[in-house]
């Protein structure tokens, strides 16, 4: 259940425009530290650089474990940022 009231407004829920301006480059800059903190992480584990998809040398499989586990921090950590930014100060309260 939300608790949010069904009285209010998509307006009172939305955030300071300024955050949603923000949020996209914050957003960029997690990903590329998330990036980097996942290929030094493999790189740990394995001894090896992480698999270039497009290198005909690697295994699809290994290119889409990857792949998936790159795209997917990356889905999550926009999804978190936007949500958090969505939530930090509504417009009814920076007025």
């Amino acid at each position: 259940m939300s608790d949010e009231s069904p009285n209010d407004t998509v307006e009172e829920r939305s955030a300071h425009p300024a955050l949603r301006i923000a949020a996209p480059f914050v957003a960029i800059a997690a990903m590329w530290a998330s990036e980097r903190l996942l290929t030094v992480a493999y790189e740990t584990a394995t001894g090896k650089k992480p698999p270039t998809p497009e290198d005909p040398g690697v295994s699809f499989t290994r290119a889409l474990v990857w792949t998936v586990v790159t795209a997917t921090t990356s889905a999550v950590l926009h999804m978190a940022i936007q949500r958090a930014a969505a939530k930090t100060v509504p417009v009814n309260e920076a007025r």
